[in-house]
């Protein structure tokens, strides 16, 4: 089973559709105890665009921007999406640039909000 303190272990993003199935698989199963704000927590939020384009689904390589602010902080990145969109295999295309905003912010949250569909996810994973 896989716990909260594994989740930390985790380096890097899934490279391939089957090893990020598997982590969601992972993830699916996981069952973290709920957060519970204290005193003081910091709450954040994060979020990816891409430029408007051809319709279609989404191309890997489309340019995209990417910001996470916590507590009035603001971190904004410009990359490129790392894959085609698919459902269910969004963090292939957006989870790296998601983390680049995070992890250029000068405080990283106590909790981040991300949109994702969590448990409503076709194999029911919270992330990745």
């Amino acid at each position: 089973m896989v716990t909260q303190r594994q989740y930390a272990l985790v380096v890097g993003w899934p490279p391939s559709p089957d090893e990020l199935v598997a982590t969601q698989h992972a993830l699916a199963s996981a069952l973290p105890s709920p957060w519970r704000p204290t005193a003081g927590a910091c709450v954040g939020g994060c979020f990816v665009c891409f430029e408007r384009g051809e319709s279609g689904p989404g191309r890997a390589g489309d340019r995209a921007r990417a910001a996470a602010a916590p507590a009035g902080a603001v971190s904004a990145i410009e990359g490129a999406a790392g894959a085609a969109h698919e459902a269910g295999l969004l963090a292939l295309r957006e989870g790296p640039l998601l983390e680049a905003a995070v992890r250029a912010l000068a405080e990283r949250p106590d909790v981040l909000l991300v949109n994702a569909t969590g448990r409503d996810h076709p194999r029911r994973s919270t992330s990745a």
